[in-house]
């Protein structure tokens, strides 16, 4: 073989070694999966609905992009997303496809896993860098650890936004009391707290399913708005009746469930009931519990990656009473169910008064724990053998009620085992110093025209400003909540034909009991105040006279 054969076939083999190695290290480097870490591909991210309850699910988009990859995205490559511990994972392994924004195609999918991450495994790429999309998750991440009742931080990686929890209490809750219809047969009145947080819950639907042992009363249903009193923890107020919601099916079609559709607010508060019949009403004082259940979604409406879903359930049981079945009666038990009410105000229920059960005649009480009434007013005993039984407040709920000395007897019979006991507060008392103020504008040349759109500010005795108003058709201003001392008024905008007076109206509260009066002077503005906080069991109400300033306005 010539040299330059042998220098040709060695230059040949050598060549040929290179390209196998060349396409030997690029058939490798294709093959090997990177794992890329939370802000390696994150670069922005948003909660929306801000307000959220404990129980809700948190509607989280993650927006991410390639553009700073060192290579680009291979089949196989994977994404590790690391959640903070104030979010929760809810629902692991659901799956979510991941979109190209430019394109609109399928390129991955996201995993939302137990140990608090999600993982993106890129499926469908083809080599570039040049990607970016969204990651919207709306029902299967939830509140975590860490929180607190307000606003909160939420921090991915080095991206943030932030989250309002309000109330940590669930959304969803549900109370039967039994009673009897005019006809003496036993009932049950289901009251079912819905949105209790009142957060924002579009196409909120409630299901209502009643149990075999039970049949549902028709024209029973009714929907009120409610809200939580300021002033009494864990009571709350049914409001204004609602009208335009939906039942399905309609109300004489209901059998063993029944849904509610179309609530007018997504962010209100509202209290539904509705009342069941027991059917065996001849062993209504056995050892039966009635259950009564509800499931209730909401979300946004959307479809694919826009879609917020969210699912709650609540469940309610009443137990009249106990029977072990013997016919002896010697073993026979019975129950009462105490429910504490605000006089003048059926809707009003008192939670926290603390009773104790004696037996007739005794001092001694038999309850092992205190019987305190819950955040519907009730306090319940069961098991209690036959006989002759008594209970008495021995703890007011708060300080705006005194404790009551009236003593409740009741009994226990064969034929009677399930007592309920109605109970109203006692008696009232002005407890609460907090006043409110009235304001009156009326124009100086004529004392029967009501001057409105007159903007005052109120100002402390320290001239810090506590509260911004604006006259109303009447010419009214009222504002609630003071506290005795000294305070003044200011005019800080003149309604349209009148010159601004910006002249002090100053003004004294007093704890000084008189008469409701309605001062009228030769000037301009009128005030008055009374002292609104009572626990109200008459029509009676104190108030305090004020010391009045007024204003002339040309």
């Amino acid at each position: 073989m010539g040299k330059k054969l042998r220098k040709f076939l060695t230059a040949f083999v050598a060549a040929l070694g290179l390209v196998i190695l060349i396409c030997s290290s690029q058939f490798t480097s294709a093959k090997a999966a990177t794992n890329y870490t939370t802000d390696d591909l994150l670069c922005g991210m948003s909660i929306a609905q801000k307000n959220y309850g404990t129980g809700s699910n948190i509607n989280l988009t993650l927006d991410w992009n390639t553009e700073n990859l060192a290579n680009d995205l291979q089949n196989g490559d994977t994404w590790t997303i690391q959640l903070p511990e104030i979010l929760k994972v809810t629902k692991p392994g659901t799956s979510i496809p991941l979109t190209d924004k430019d394109t609109g195609e399928t390129i991955g999918t996201a995993v939302v896993n137990a140990d608090n991450t999600i993982t993106v495994t890129f499926t469908n790429v083809d080599g570039k860098t040049d990607y970016s999309g969204q990651l919207q998750i709306g029902n299967a991440i939830g509140v975590g650890k860490g929180y607190i009742i307000g606003d909160n931080d939420v921090q991915i990686g080095n991206q943030n936004d932030n989250m309002t929890i309000v109330n940590p209490e669930l959304d969803f809750s549900k109370k039967g009391v039994l009673g009897e219809d005019e006809n003496g047969d036993a009932i049950i009145t289901w009251s079912v707290l819905l949105n209790r947080n009142s957060v924002n819950m579009a196409n909120l639907v409630a299901n209502e399913t009643i149990n075999p042992d039970q049949t549902f009363i028709p024209d029973s249903i009714n929907v009120y708005t409610a809200r939580w009193s300021e002033s009494r923890p864990g009571i709350y107020y049914k409001q204004d009746p609602v009208t335009g919601y939906t039942v399905t099916p309609n109300e004489e079609d209901i059998t063993d469930h029944f849904s509610i559709t179309d609530f007018p607010k997504d962010d209100q508060f509202y209290v539904v009931t509705f009342q069941t019949r027991i059917n065996d009403q001849d062993n209504v004082n056995s050892n039966s519990v009635y259950k009564n259940n509800a499931t209730f979604n909401w979300g946004n409406g959307g479809t694919g990656n826009n879609s917020s879903s969210n699912d709650d359930k609540a469940s309610a049981s009443v137990r009249p009473g106990s029977n072990s079945g013997s016919g002896s009666g010697n073993n026979i038990t019975g129950s009462v169910i105490l429910t504490k009410k605000n006089t003048g105000d059926e809707n009003m229920f008192i939670e926290g008064a603390t009773y104790n059960l004696y037996k007739a005649g005794s001092t001694t009480p038999i309850n092992d724990q205190p019987l305190v009434t819950d955040e519907n007013g009730i306090a319940n005993v069961y098991n209690l053998p036959v006989g002759k039984y008594s209970m008495k407040e021995v703890k007011a709920p708060n300080d705006e009620y005194l404790l009551s000395d009236k003593i409740y007897d009741f009994e226990i019979t064969n034929d009677k085992l399930a007592i309920m006991i109605p109970v109203d507060n006692y008696k009232s008392e002005v407890l609460d110093d907090s006043f409110l103020v009235e304001l009156q504008k009326f124009d100086s040349s004529n004392m029967t025209k009501v001057v409105p759109n007159a903007e005052y500010t109120l100002y402390d005795a320290n001239g810090t400003e506590i509260e911004t108003n604006v006259t109303d058709e009447n010419g009214m201003i009222s504002i609630e909540g003071l506290k005795p001392g000294k305070y003044y008024f200011k005019e800080t905008k003149a309604p349209n034909g009148y010159e601004l007076n910006n002249e002090p109206i100053e003004f004294t509260i007093t704890d000084s009991d008189a008469s409701v009066n309605y001062i009228k002077t030769s000037e301009t503005t009128v005030m008055k105040a009374i002292l609104p906080n009572l626990a109200i069991t008459t029509m009676a109400t104190k108030a305090t006279l004020l010391n009045l300033a007024t204003i002339t306005v040309a």
